[in-house]
């Protein structure tokens, strides 16, 4: 059934996020930064700009939007598997945005035992906004296919 897929994809994506947040603060932005480099790499080449002042620029911004996709990602995947037992909109888009923020909450929280990583508030915001963003996407399909159904 389809709930089993979900369950299992939702508790798949929080383990990812759980991995992500493990790592200490070194192998996390060796990681950013190989990632970035790459694509520095080919911006530079066609625009003569220099490195080391384009990783400083994209490196910040880089980071907070994965926090937004990873968050964003477990919103739509969690908005999805509660729409499976909660029946009204109210109910489902409330617990998915609970949990969600809950989980955003103790993912930072664990962080804050992560050598070279902190717990930050800033942090729990993206990611609270992340996940109301994919919410809010679900919301908006699922509206707008009722809308659709009942007009024919």
């Amino acid at each position: 059934s389809s709930g089993i897929v979900l369950s299992l994809l939702l508790l798949f994506w929080a383990c990812c996020i759980f991995f992500f947040s493990s790592q200490t603060g070194t192998k996390s932005k060796k990681l950013t930064v190989h990632s970035i480099d790459k694509i520095v790499s080919v911006v530079q080449d066609s625009e003569n700009i220099e490195k080391k002042f384009l990783m400083e620029k994209v490196i910040t911004p880089i980071r907070k939007s994965a926090h937004f996709v990873e968050f964003f990602i477990l919103g739509i995947v969690t908005c999805l598997l509660l729409r499976e037992f909660l029946v009204t909109n109210k109910t489902l888009f409330l617990s998915s945005s609970l949990f969600c923020i809950l989980y955003a909450c103790i993912d930072e929280f664990h962080q804050f035992f992560v050598p070279g990583r902190v717990f930050k508030v800033l942090d729990i915001i993206i990611d609270s906004c992340g996940s109301l963003f994919g919410i809010g996407l679900i919301a908006f399909i699922y509206n707008r296919h009722r809308k659709v159904k009942s007009n024919h």
